[in-house]
């Protein structure tokens, strides 16, 4: 069976997991370059560290989804429309 903790105690799940050996490694070593669009992004970098230096860029923002066909599921596009104009989105 389950255990099931009661309340918001987890010392029960903190002196198990003090017990245990742990994972065999810290960090799986490699190494993973995504999208298709570095060069871009590396070719607007000094721009970028400009925006940011002067704070005229706030935030960035990485969106790794997409909505539903539905109307209903537009999560993201929301999301998008209402970033400030002071933000940068990647996706």
């Amino acid at each position: 069976g389950v255990n099931h903790l009661e309340g918001e105690d987890f010392s029960p799940v903190i002196a198990q997991a003090q017990q245990m050996a742990g994972f065999p490694y810290s960090e799986i070593p490699h190494l993973i370059t995504v999208g298709f669009g570095r060069q871009t992004l590396l070719g607007a970098a000094d721009t970028l560290i400009d925006l940011v230096s002067r704070e005229k860029l706030r935030h960035i923002f990485l969106v790794g989804g997409c909505d539903g066909a539905r109307g209903e599921r537009n999560y993201f596009t929301d999301f998008a429309t209402s970033v400030p104009d002071d933000c940068l989105i990647l996706t």
